[in-house]
């Protein structure tokens, strides 16, 4: 139970930092094609496709709300936290989903 509500958090927290990594690209820049271009050169060449980001967003955040499905149980503030994670993955997903069209 709570193996899966960790596994849930970290998966959840890495398309998280990778938000945050693109509103830092943003704001250091002054112009969208600097921020893209700032904001892609922090990964490795094979993850640098038009949407490969997004795609590996999304699925780090499906795993992320289908770990927290499966880690029913737990009471107290991990409650908590499980009903928090499972919302903002919720909002994140999709946000990245609606970054597709």
């Amino acid at each position: 139970m709570k193996r899966n509500l960790i596994w849930s958090i970290v998966l959840f927290l890495i398309p998280l930092t990778m938000l945050c990594l693109w509103i830092y690209a943003t704001k250091a820049t002054d112009t969208q094609p600097n921020a893209v271009n700032l904001y892609v050169g922090y990964f490795p060449e094979y993850l640098r496709g038009r949407y490969t980001l997004i795609y590996l967003s999304l699925l780090l955040l499906t795993s992320s709300i289908f770990f927290n499905i499966r880690a029913k149980g737990i009471a107290g503030i991990g409650k908590i936290i499980r009903y928090l994670v499972l919302i903002l993955a919720i909002i994140l997903w999709t946000l990245n989903l609606f970054g597709l069209m």
